[in-house]
């Protein structure tokens, strides 16, 4: 029998395997077929998505020259050249490998930069070699991407490995479907983040959208939610979570407080296929035991000046000046220290917020007024759509009949308490 790599690649063999008094059982033997370099290159073209974190990437490998060729495992008969490298000072070539490397400092005078590539590819073997060299071109698109983006950006966790993701063009389909569900018209998404999950078997994808300015991450993720079903269907993709969480499974992380931290980083994260690469940006959230600091006064962090994390950014039009954010309207009773709105009124309708984070013992004060003997005052848990296998946990306080009724669910039986005093 002769094996052929460009037919099949790799065969599982079943091998039983049985005793003497009878028992037996079945084994695969896994067969991996050598390649041999028995086929000219032909030329080749890929494209390559660079999202630079605020312009400081260090150097990176963003992805590889890439030709035709049925051969996999003839990469060292192969050398690479750059047709003109005076054009591309900000990149480097590995002539043995085909990477190519964005350099630290890369100048981005424009928010979005588009390099169109040409090499040459060698193989002597087939005598590919000075004037017969097969031509490779690479299209390198590099988008400069602001902290606040970051800071403020969703999330959901896919049902896929992310170099399937991207192979299937999915950050692109996902991009023009949350353009169409946030605003067609007046929204900038950028779907920035594609990282593996749970050991490579899932995909989280983190995204930001503006018109001016950002939006909100509740905002955005409600939206997502909403549409869960037919966003699943056109991208063809289960979604396991909106909103990631680490916390949200009791003891996987932590035995007792848990709470999320955004984890940004300055070296990106690139996702490779054949013909397109993806380089994100490093954005994950991580459990972390415990409870989160607890500021003894309110500060800001002006967005480009080193690390901030969502609790140190001024809202609502606001900005940071002196570590203390200046809002819209020098109104205490109106804002808060962050600008963070401190009253609201509903004739009809609801509005959504960053969730509650407990820790410990937990106390949630607010005051009311309504003139309804019923309605929800405060919810925080699974809607619908974002209902997480084997996670019940929620808490829901209301207005019936005049009085105020809770209901908590620790994820087993659930809490129900009334007030007997009348609220309304």
């Amino acid at each position: 029998t002769v094996f052929d790599r460009e037919e099949q690649k790799v065969y599982s063999i079943p091998i039983e395997i049985a005793d003497n008094q009878g028992m037996k059982a079945v084994s695969f033997l896994k067969l991996v077929i050598g390649d041999k370099n028995d086929n000219p290159m032909e030329p080749g073209s890929s494209e390559i998505f660079v999202y630079n974190y605020r312009g400081l990437a260090p150097t990176t490998q963003i992805g590889r020259v890439y030709v035709t060729d049925p051969d996999d495992w003839d990469l060292p008969s192969k050398t690479f050249f750059f047709k003109d490298p005076s054009k591309f000072p900000d990149f480097s070539l590995d002539m043995d490998t085909g990477m190519i490397s964005m350099k630290e400092g890369i100048k981005l005078d424009e928010e979005i930069k588009v390099y169109d590539m040409e090499f040459r590819v060698e193989d002597p073997v087939h005598q590919q070699v000075g004037a017969n060299a097969v031509a490779a071109n690479v299209t390198v698109t590099i988008k400069k991407i602001p902290q606040v983006a970051v800071v403020k950006s969703g999330s959901i966790r896919l049902n896929i490995p992310p170099e399937k993701f991207i192979g299937l063009d999915g950050r692109e389909k996902l991009a023009k479907l949350l353009r169409g569900y946030f605003n067609a018209n007046a929204s900038v998404v950028d779907v920035f983040a594609v990282l593996p999950a749970n050991g490579g078997e899932h995909t989280d994808v983190r995204f930001a959208a503006h018109g001016s300015p950002y939006y909100a991450p509740e905002k955005m993720e409600v939206t997502v939610a909403r549409r869960k079903t037919d966003l699943e269907r056109q991208l063809g993709i289960p979604i396991l979570m909106i909103h990631i969480d680490e916390c949200l499974y009791e003891k996987d992380s932590c035995e007792g407080s848990c709470y999320n931290s955004l984890e940004i980083e300055n070296q990106p994260t690139a996702i490779m296929t054949n013909t397109t690469t993806f380089v994100g940006v490093t954005a994950k959230v991580e459990p972390r035991c415990g409870c989160r600091e607890q500021k003894t006064y309110a500060s800001c962090q002006p967005i480009g000046y080193g690390p901030v994390d969502a609790d140190s950014v001024c809202l609502n039009g606001g900005t940071c000046e002196g570590r203390q954010c200046k809002c819209p309207a020098d109104n205490s009773d109106v804002f808060g220290p962050h600008c963070e709105k401190l009253s609201a009124s509903f004739r009809y309708g609801w509005t959504t917020h960053k969730g509650i984070s407990s820790c410990s013992n937990t106390t949630i004060s607010f005051r009311f007024t309504t003139k309804q003997s019923r309605g929800l005052l405060l919810y925080q848990g699974p809607s619908p759509n974002t209902v997480v296998e084997n996670v019940t946990d929620f808490f829901s306080l209301e207005i019936q009949d005049q009085k105020l009724k809770y209901f908590l669910n620790f994820g087993s039986l659930t809490q129900i308490g009334v007030l007997p005093k009348t609220v309304s």
